[in-house]
């Protein structure tokens, strides 16, 4: 049976479980992600927040086999992913994503009959210029990650969300490519995709009216941080768990996916260098 475009949102994104000389470090979000490079060629990648990698050596994501059908069967596999150099990050520093390519996973299965089931995403579903002009300032999001490390065990799925969005997706919050949601967002969700996903009505500016029965699916970012207010009443922007007491403000801010286009180059430089390879 044909999977939903929301059940293709869940498998899109697996809880990324962090290592460092066998001792586990932390929790967070991850999601495949499919860049064009040369030649018609392409490489299916996973991407989270930069500061999920730091300090590992190794990442554990549990994943459904492939039944007969190619479809997930209610098989599950956990692959070790060991880092072979350090993770891609965004050519911008102070953009808080970073990549590492699937082809250890890959190597896992070669020859083997079990192969892992995921949903890539891929530009496709990023708005483009003109759509991010079109946005409202209220639209509905759908986050899909694992908050808290929270995940639903017995089917392998990662933990959905929704909400709307707390500034207008049009206009650049803080002066950043960035945005907020109207969400709980809890350490583990870090690296989550954060979608458009709407299936009633919606305004359009072209007509000044409603259309109604449109389905609408876009990739608009990844959350990477929220906002928490401390012991001493102050608001911190925590992008992972600290040592005090702190209640959150239901709220969270999304790097805007535009900034995913980047590492089509950067990608396929690194495949150039040797430093990266394909899994098509």
């Amino acid at each position: 049976m044909p999977l939903t475009p929301a059940e293709k949102m869940l498998y899109s994104a697996t809880r990324i479980t962090t290592y460092h000389r066998g001792m586990r470090r932390s929790v967070g979000t991850g999601f495949f992600y499919i860049v064009n490079l040369e030649n018609g060629r392409s490489s299916a990648l996973l991407v989270t927040n930069r500061h999920v990698f730091e300090g590992c050596d190794r990442i554990d994501v549990t994943l459904p086999i492939r039944d007969e059908n190619g479809e997930p069967s209610r098989t599950f596999h956990t692959w070790q992913l060991e880092f072979q150099g350090n993770p891609i990050g965004h050519p911008d520093p102070t953009i808080d994503l970073a990549v590492i390519s699937i082809t250890d996973l890959h190597r896992q299965t070669a020859g083997a009959k079990e192969l892992p089931f995921y949903i890539t995403l891929s530009r496709d579903i990023i708005p483009s210029v003109e759509a991010w002009a079109e946005f409202d300032a209220i639209e509905e999001v759908t986050m899909v990650g694992c908050p808290n490390g929270l995940f639903d065990e017995a089917n392998n799925l990662p933990i959905i969300r929704r909400g709307i969005t707390a500034t207008h997706p049009a206009k650049n919050y803080q002066g950043r490519d960035e945005f907020m949601v109207d969400l709980a967002c809890f350490p583990g969700s870090s690296g989550s995709p954060v979608f458009l996903y709407s299936t009633g009505a919606n305004f359009d500016r072209a007509t000044g009216g409603y259309a109604l029965g449109n389905i609408r699916l876009l990739l608009m970012g990844i959350l990477y941080a929220g906002p928490t207010i401390n012991q001493r009443g102050e608001i911190v922007l925590a992008r992972q768990p600290a040592v005090s007491v702190a209640a959150m403000m239901h709220l969270g801010t999304v790097i805007k996916s535009t900034h995913l286009l980047a590492f089509d180059a950067l990608v396929q430089e690194h495949v150039e260098q040797g430093t990266a390879s394909l899994v098509e």
